[in-house]
């Protein structure tokens, strides 16, 4: 099946990122996108919208942020796990993530600090945002205020390129 037109949201960093609709090309996820959209509600978080970065045509994101936040929310549907997390970021390019899925650890002198949660199901995504709230506050003497996260599915694009350009090394 080719993949639907999308509509450019950024020429970043890390190439083109794409405006999605998880809906339409994801139908069967409809029922963990609502549950997760009700579950974020009362913290305060919107979805913002559906995105697609080129350079992982096969992962599929949902941002969510809230306004006057300092944190966005994404939710990730890829070939082999979907997972969650909460994204921060500083000037000078650091990003801490809090999610629920597997992978590698901190990385300071890349500037990237992840907090894994495997265990920690889509259900219990206010505990989540808790341990990514006090681990960005333990953050914040070294890094300083975190930058606002805009809740706009532009901003949250340039988000997601900064966070992927330094996780490759490009930033």
């Amino acid at each position: 099946m080719p993949s639907p037109a999308r509509p450019l949201l950024l020429d970043g960093l890390t190439g083109r990122i794409l405006q999605a609709d998880i809906r339409s090309e994801r139908p069967r996820e409809i029922d963990r996108i609502e549950a997760i959209d009700r579950q974020l509600a009362p913290l305060g978080f919107r979805p913002v919208g559906d995105l697609v970065c080129e350079r992982f045509p096969d992962v599929l994101g949902r941002g969510y942020a809230r306004d006057a936040g300092d944190a966005w929310g994404g939710l990730f549907f890829g070939l082999i796990e979907t997972s969650f997390d909460f994204v921060t970021q500083w000037d000078g390019g650091f990003l801490m993530t809090t999610i629920n899925g597997r992978g590698e650890g901190d990385a300071p002198k890349s500037g990237v600090y992840v907090t894994r949660l495997p265990g920690l199901g889509f259900d219990r995504l206010g505990e989540l945002l808790e341990r990514h709230a006090a681990r960005a506050a333990s953050l914040e003497p070294a890094l300083g205020k975190p930058i606002r996260a805009e809740a706009t599915l532009r901003a949250f694009a340039e988000a997601v390129d900064r966070g992927v350009a330094r996780q490759l090394g490009k930033a």
